[in-house]
């Protein structure tokens, strides 16, 4: 038995030493403490802002519920808003501060004044939060723009590539599926922020683990070492090694590039500054 065990001891360390940390990452991630919510400065409780009729009474309630679980869980507020107006005359009205934008940065500087208005911020007003805009109204160009926009805190988990990502994923059913493609974004921006687990039971890790370990011990115990039928001469002729020369010459060598590009469609992102004063990070959609 324990020559056995010699010969299985690596991976069983290798495995173990994945094991421990994964359990210990696992507990700490679902027992990690609830935040706060310490701005006594927005000007409304309200999360969700249909202003386009998509979703019914009982959709926007179950929206809410949602980003009630959620926010406490990443210290974030979560804003939706849905529109479907043109907002190109909104957007040369604000031209003073944000300059002549393109159409698909309209839902940008809404979502950025929408959340300075009601001063929005989980931990102070225009502070850490994530809005999103999708408006269902076709601008000029005959695309439909989404918008998330990262405040504070959390712009630093979301770069534009990863929001633009992130709305790909949530919005492919969107026009079929309004409140499923909603509950997506707000499910995946808590996900990227680091929201709490699924409560782990320690037991429960523990048998598993001995089950685990148990069915490895079972059918590697089960095969025994094969004997050792040949030595280092059974296939040389005449019993003495020959030593062949072998070589690969390098000649040349090619060098290929090509650049990929992104076909959301969202245009622009990186960093910015609402009239309020609050710094975000910004990424969007085109449908």
């Amino acid at each position: 038995m324990r020559q056995y065990f010699n010969y299985f001891k690596i991976p069983f360390i290798l495995a173990l030493v994945g094991l421990i940390p994964t359990i210990v990452c696992l507990i700490m991630q679902a027992n990690r403490p609830l935040h706060t919510r310490t701005n006594t400065e927005c000007t409304t409780t309200e999360r969700v802002f249909d202003y386009a009729g998509r979703l019914s009474a009982s959709e926007e309630q179950e929206l809410r519920d949602l980003i009630a679980e959620l926010e406490p869980q990443i210290g974030c507020d979560l804003i939706v808003v849905v529109l479907d107006e043109s907002l190109q005359g909104y957007a040369e009205d604000r031209a003073s501060y944000w300059g002549n934008v393109p159409m698909s940065q309209y839902t940008m500087i809404y979502g950025a004044d929408f959340y300075d208005e009601h001063k929005f911020g989980f931990n102070k007003p225009i502070g850490d939060g994530i809005i999103f805009v999708d408006n269902w109204f076709r601008e000029a160009d005959g695309r439909v723009y989404s918008r998330l926009n990262a405040f504070e805190a959390a712009q630093e988990k979301f770069p534009a590539s990863v929001i633009e990502d992130l709305l790909d994923d949530a919005l492919e059913d969107v026009e079929d599926d309004p409140i499923g493609a909603y509950k997506k974004v707000v499910t995946l921006s808590a996900r990227r922020m680091g929201m709490r687990g699924i409560p782990v039971n320690t037991s429960v890790i523990f048998v598993v683990a001995c089950i685990i370990t148990a069915a490895y011990l079972g059918v590697n115990l089960a095969h025994k070492k094969g004997k050792k039928t040949t030595t280092n001469k059974t296939y040389v002729k005449g019993g003495k090694p020959q030593y062949l020369r072998r070589e690969d010459v390098f000649l040349n060598k090619t060098l290929v590039t090509h650049t990929i590009s992104s076909n959301s469609g969202g245009g622009g992102g990186g960093g910015f500054t609402s009239a309020g004063g609050g710094s975000f990070s910004s990424g969007g959609h085109s449908r």
